[in-house]
């Protein structure tokens, strides 16, 4: 919603080349193609990220990464 309304914001700016961009990106954004990518972008990420956050962290057990992989690959 932020980035929504920062665009919106953004249309009516004095400066010319910015207020283009944003009127050029603020369809794409507001898409339903885009948002249902981002929603399914979250979803991965949900269940991603537990097994990056262990895999980058200093002390490491193998097993228990296999086991976050098998968990992610479910």
């Amino acid at each position: 919603m932020a980035v929504i309304e920062t665009l919106e914001n953004l249309t009516k700016s004095p400066d010319t080349s910015t207020a283009i961009q944003a009127k050029s990106l603020y369809p794409n954004i507001t898409s339903f193609k885009f948002i249902a990518k981002m929603i399914l972008m979250k979803k991965i990420f949900d269940i991603t990220t537990p097994l990056s956050n262990y895999l980058q962290s200093s002390i490491l057990d193998f097993v228990e990464a296999l086991h976050l992989v098998d968990s992610v690959q479910e």
